[in-house]
């Protein structure tokens, strides 16, 4: 039953995925779901706080200082998806516990505070693009280090996501994909698509 659970909810995220290169950017939703399955294949990375926790769903407000990879290989993400003759990948760029892959300027609870103070998200998109894989990023709405959840959603909250969606989608060239995870099933869609969009 978990298994057919996290199926469900993948499949409901493909309806919100936004893609640039490969159709117009805002097409409508039978489009975007038609070209995702048509990429076929590809691979989803899970890499979190919860790699070093050994958390499904890693505890927020936790020392930054447990992110502490000896080194972090992009590339070979990169040749194990061409290996496979995939055509795109999906990076988790921040999961439920807020925990950023990236240096944002929103909050500080990100990998710049960490043992590992890179650029994992820049790692990974260059790693992909250079094998011709498309850099396709996994983004939670649902936030519990920063206390944005349902029945709470501020117009601080919003700015908050919107900064940070603005951060990933425009510090990396094109992306081609983006899936927001947290937001019917745990949200109750408070927070406005369009706005978002």
């Amino acid at each position: 039953m978990k298994m057919f659970n996290k199926v469900t909810a993948c499949l409901a995220l493909v309806s919100t995925l936004l893609f640039g290169a490969v159709s117009p950017a805002f097409a409508d939703t039978y489009t975007n779901q038609k070209n995702y399955v048509d990429l076929r294949f590809g691979m989803f990375i899970h890499y979190n706080m919860g790699t070093y926790t050994d958390e499904e769903w890693a505890t927020p407000g936790q020392n930054p200082l447990t992110f502490n990879p000896t080194s972090v290989n992009t590339d070979q993400w990169a040749d194990a998806a061409k290996s496979a003759k995939m055509k795109y990948a999906l990076l988790t760029t921040k999961h439920h516990d807020g925990f950023a892959l990236w240096p944002t300027k929103c909050g500080n609870y990100n990998v710049m505070n960490s043992a590992y103070p890179r650029d994992i998200v820049k790692q990974y998109v260059d790693s992909m693009r250079s094998r011709g894989i498309l850099p396709g990023l996994y983004y939670s709405i649902w936030d519990r280090q920063q206390g944005i959840d349902a029945g709470s959603v501020s117009r601080t909250d919003l700015d908050f996501m919107k900064g940070q969606l603005t951060e990933l989608l425009t510090n990396y060239g094109d992306i081609p994909m983006l899936i927001f995870d947290g937001w019917a099933w745990r949200m109750g869609n408070q927070v406005a698509f369009q706005e978002i969009r």
